[in-house]
């Protein structure tokens, strides 16, 4: 049996390339020696197959790093994310979208649900100045997005649509961008949810702003995760809501919204070191909710709310947190447990300082 093979093998190599007629193709060859010709038809035929396939594949895999520039590769944001939509991002490429400096008015959200999403970066132009503190968020809105428009020359200004909606999957990198809503009931960055929907999605923020939306600042949901450093919040209905995920951000801002500032809730983990959460309306700066825990190192919480911070069914850890709240700035609830280290004045904590109460809370001043 070899040796059949291998006849029939070298017999095919030296012929020409003819194709098998179509009452051959369509019945099959009978058994026996092949027609040399033939049998090089099929295989060149396959070949060429292979090729084009190869060819495709080649042509819907981004192998090295890609850089997309909006307006002159792609007229619009939506479009650059759409043109990645078919294509493989092999790593260890990465895809950025550089945006310019200007704004730009969107009425649809922008969408993101990439399989290799981390492997893409939205990058706005420079930041102007060094990243704004709290006291650069005064009370007068339209003053304040002034200042941010003079520091943030990337805007995108979003009318009756949030800023940026997450399902599934991640943005590798979202960076120097200022988000400005219309005060419609929006919010500027959704992350694992849309229109009603739950997903799991995950960003890296560095150097972004969100200002002026009507439900909230930012909101994730169900296994989602924020990481990174400099997310601004403001005048929005609630700052940052935090609901059965992970939100590690340093260096925030949420400062001078109509509810409360960052919002721990169901589960979730919040650490919002070197952050400055003042001026919300509340009626708390922060809030822990429900099984949840934030860690706040170096955080600086200040207004006139009822609280600076609430917890129920949480834990809380604060680390040399500065305040000048009134009332009872700490105040723990229902089987709770927070830690103050090394607080600056003079603050006050329901239950007192070493004590347990409010339905077995605990309160630790360190």
């Amino acid at each position: 049996m070899a040796d059949v093979e291998t006849y029939e093998l070298v017999w095919a190599s030296g012929g020409g390339a003819i194709e098998p007629s179509e009452q051959r193709q369509s019945t099959g060859f009978t058994s026996g020696p092949a027609d040399p010709d033939e049998v090089n038809w099929l295989f060149r035929t396959q070949q060429e197959r292979h090729n084009e396939l190869a060819e495709l594949v080649r042509s819907l895999t981004i192998f090295d790093d890609m850089t997309i520039y909006v307006p002159a590769d792609q007229p619009t944001i939506q479009d650059a994310l759409n043109f990645l939509n078919d294509k493989t991002i092999a790593p260890p490429a990465i895809v950025r979208i550089m945006l310019p400096a200007g704004e730009v008015v969107i009425n649809q959200s922008l969408t993101l649900d990439h399989p290799q999403g981390n492997r893409i970066h939205l990058i706005g132009a420079d930041l102007t100045t060094a990243w704004p503190g709290e006291a650069s968020i005064v009370a007068n809105q339209a003053t304040t997005e002034s200042t941010l428009r003079s520091i943030f020359p990337t805007v995108i200004k979003c009318v009756g649509a949030d800023g940026l909606q997450m399902l599934n999957h991640s943005l590798g990198r979202l960076q120097n961008i200022l988000f400005i809503g219309d005060g419609s009931a929006h919010t500027g960055l959704r992350v694992g949810s849309r229109e009603g929907v739950y997903g799991r999605a995950n960003v890296h923020v560095d150097s972004v702003w969100v200002h002026g939306f009507g439900t909230r600042g930012a909101f994730q949901e169900i296994g989602s995760q924020m990481t990174g450093e400099r997310l601004g919040v403001s005048f929005c209905g609630e700052g940052i809501r935090n609901a059965r995920s992970q939100f590690r951000v340093s260096s925030c801002r949420i400062c001078r919204n109509t509810g409360v500032g960052l919002w721990t809730i169901n589960q979730a983990f919040s650490e919002v070191s070197g952050s400055e959460i003042c001026y919300n309306g509340g009626p708390n700066q922060m809030d822990t909710n429900t099984n949840s825990t934030t860690l706040a190192v170096g955080i600086k919480l200040r207004g006139t709310v009822t609280h600076a911070n609430t917890i129920i069914n949480s834990s809380l850890v604060l680390v040399s947190p500065d305040t000048n709240e009134v009332g009872t700035e700490y105040y723990a609830g229902f089987s709770s447990y927070q830690q103050i280290t090394t607080p600056v004045g003079t603050p006050s904590y329901s239950p007192a300082a070493g004590a347990t109460g409010n339905n077995n809370a605990n309160t630790v001043v360190l």
